[in-house]
C-alpha cells in the first residue's frame, strides 16, 4: 500500500507529461479507425411499456419509471437469456436504451451486414416480449394458486352452512337458536371475505398475457452505418498513453537525484514528512510552520529537546527552527533557542556577548545560562546565541559539555529548540543530535540531493539519534534534477 501511494504521488506530479503522452495515443487511435474500416450496421426497434387492462391503473410517469428499468436489466441481468431464446450471435451487440421521460425503450443491434443486424434486433424484441409475457403469466399464477385455493374452502364453507340454514326453515333440521346464531354469525364474514377474493382472482386473471405490459412496434428496415472501432480505437488509445505516461513518469523520478515529495522521503529515508513548507506563498507557509508545531506539541509531548540539523548549509534549516520555537511559543511552551552553529562568525566576541561558546568552554562556572539568555520580543521565547567562534567547534562538544547545557536549559524552559550545524558539514551536529531528546532533519526539494539526504540520516542513525521526522522546503518548486 506505501508503494502503491508513492507511485501515485509520483504520477500527480508528472501529470501533464502523462496527460499529454494519453491524448496523443487517443488521437492516434482514432486516425488509425479512420484507416483501418470496421464498419458496422445499425438497426432500432421500439418496445412501449404500459399497462394497458383497464384493472391495472398507473399514472405515465409511472411507466417512464419501469421503462427505464427494463432498459438497465436487459443490458445486464436477463441480455444473456434472451439472447440464447433469439439465437442471437455473438457478434451481434445488443443494447437497450430508454427515452428520457417517456413508457418507450429503443433496442440496438449492432453487427457486421446489414442483413444480421435487422435480424438480431427483431428476434431479440420478439424474444424479450416472450419471456417478459412468461415470467408475467408464472407470477400471476403463482399470486392466484393460494387466493384459488383459500376462495374454494370458503366456498364449500358457505354452501354447507347455507344448506344447514335452509334445511332449518324447511322444519327438516332442527337447529338451536345458538348454533343457527353462530352459522348466521359465520356466513356474515366469510361471504364479504370470498366476494373479495374473487374480485381479486378476476383483476389478476384480466392481468394475464399483460405485463407490465410490453409491446414491441414494427421494427424498421431501415440500418444506420457506423465505424466501430472509431470510439474504440480512441479509448484504447486514450488508455494506452494513460499507462504509457505513467511509466515513463515512473522512469523519470527513477532517474531524479532529488526529494521533492512525501513519497520519495518516505520511500528513500524512511522518515515520515512532518510539514512539507511552500517558498512562494507566505500564508501558507505561515500556516505550516503553525501545524508543524501543533503536531510536535501533540504527539512529541515527553520530547524535551529538539535538535533541528540538515544535510548541507543550503537548506534551510535555522528557519525551521526558528519557526518551530516561535509557534510553540505562542501555543504557551516556555521555549528557549540555541543557535549551536558558528558558520561565518569571526574569532571575536559575538555582538550579543557570550553564547554558547562560552558556556562550552568555560571551565570556572563564571559564565551562568540565565545571565546569556536574551530576550527575543516574543513571549515565552528566550535565546541562547551562539558566541564567538571557537578554533575548533568540535572540541567544545566533546565530554558532557553540551548534555549540561540542554539540562540547565531545562530548567528554564518546557522545550529546547537547538539550531545544530548541517550533518554532513559538522561533526558536533551529530553530538548534539544525539544528545537531544528527537532531532528534525529539513530537507530542501531545490537543493538537497536524495544521496546527501540518506548519507545524511545514516550519520544520525549511527550516533543513536531519534529522528522525529522531515520537514521538506520549497516544495512547490518542482522539475526534474539529474546532477549526480
Amino acid at each position: 500500500m506505501e508503494d502503491l501511494r508513492g507511485h501515485l504521488e509520483t504520477i500527480l506530479r508528472w501529470k501533464r507529461l502523462v496527460l499529454a503522452i494519453a491524448v496523443l495515443g487517443a488521437v492516434a487511435g482514432v486516425l488509425l479507425a479512420f484507416t483501418g474500416g470496421g464498419t458496422q450496421f445499425e438497426a432500432q426497434s421500439t418496445v412501449v411499456v404500459g399497462a394497458s387492462s383497464t384493472t391495472i391503473q398507473r399514472a405515465p410517469e409511472q411507466d417512464a419509471v419501469l421503462a427505464r428499468g427494463y432498459a438497465d436489466i436487459i443490458n445486464d441481468s436477463i441480455q444473456g437469456a434472451i439472447r440464447d431464446g433469439a439465437n442471437t450471435p455473438n457478434d451481434t451487440d445488443i443494447s437497450a436504451q430508454a427515452v428520457s421521460g417517456s413508457p418507450f425503450v429503443v433496442i440496438t443491434a449492432s453487427a457486421g451486414s446489414e442483413e444480421e443486424a435487422l435480424t438480431g434486433v427483431r428476434e431479440f424484441t420478439e424474444a424479450l416480449v416472450a419471456q417478459v409475457t412468461e415470467t408475467n403469466e408464472s407470477l400471476i399464477d403463482s399470486q392466484l394458486a393460494p387466493i384459488r385455493q383459500r376462495l374454494n374452502q370458503l366456498s364449500r364453507q358457505i354452501r354447507i352452512d347455507q344448506g344447514r340454514i335452509d334445511a332449518d326453515d324447511a322444519g327438516t333440521a332442527n337447529l338451536s337458536s345458538d348454533e343457527r346464531n353462530q352459522i348466521s354469525s359465520r356466513l356474515a364474514r366469510q361471504r364479504p371475505e370470498a366476494d373479495g377474493l374473487t374480485e381479486q382472482v378476476r383483476e389478476l386473471s384480466g392481468s394475464l398475457g399483460n405485463p407490465n405490459l410490453i409491446t414491441a412496434f414494427p421494427a424498421s428496415d431501415e440500418t444506420v452505418q457506423s465505424n466501430d472501432r472509431l470510439v474504440a480505437n480512441g479509448v484504447l488509445g486514450l488508455v494506452g498513453g494513460l499507462l504509457l505516461g505513467a511509466v515513463l513518469a515512473l522512469f523519470l523520478n527513477a532517474l531524479e537525484l532529488r526529494l521533492s515529495t512525501p513519497g520519495q522521503v518516505r520511500r528513500r529515508l524512511g522518515l515520515e514528512t512532518l510539514a512539507i513548507v511552500p517558498s512562494s506563498d507566505p500564508a501558507r507557509r505561515v500556516e505550516a510552520y503553525q501545524a508543524l508545531a501543533n503536531k510536535l506539541a501533540l504527539t512529541e509531548q515527553s520530547c524535551r529537546s529538539m535538535a533541528v540539523t540538515s544535510p548541507a548549509r543550503e537548506d534551510g534549516k535555522s528557519a525551521v527552527a526558528r519557526n518551530v520555537a516561535r509557534y510553540r511559543a505562542e501555543l504557551g511552551d516556555q521555549v528557549v533557542l540555541i543557535d549551536a552553529t558558528f558558520e561565518g562568525r569571526s574569532n571575536g566576541a559575538s555582538p550579543a556577548g557570550d553564547g554558547l561558546a562560552e558556556l562550552l568552554s568555560d571551565q570556572s562556572g563564571d559564565v551562568k545560562l540565565g545571565e546569556v539568555l536574551v530576550d527575543s520580543n516574543i513571549a515565552n521565547l528566550r535565546l541562547l546565541p551562539a558566541g564567538a567562534m571557537p578554533k575548533d567547534p568540535y572540541a567544545l562538544f566533546s565530554g558532557d559539555r553540551m548534555s549540561k547545557v540542554l539540562e540547565e536549559a531545562s530548567l528554564f524552559a518546557d522545550l529546547v529548540v537547538i539550531n545544530a550545524p548541517p550533518v554532513l558539514d559538522s561533526a558536533e551536529s551529530q553530538v548534539i543530535c544525539s544528545l537531544a531528546d528527537g532531532a528534525l532533519l529539513v530537507v530542501d526539494a531545490g537543493s538537497t540531493r536524495t544521496a546527501r539526504a540518506s548519507e545524511a540520516r545514516d550519520q544520525l542513525d549511527r550516533v543513536n539519534a531519534e529522528v522525529l521526522g522531515v520537514v521538506l522546503r520549497d516544495a512547490a518548486r518542482g522539475g526534474m534534477s539529474l546532477r549526480p
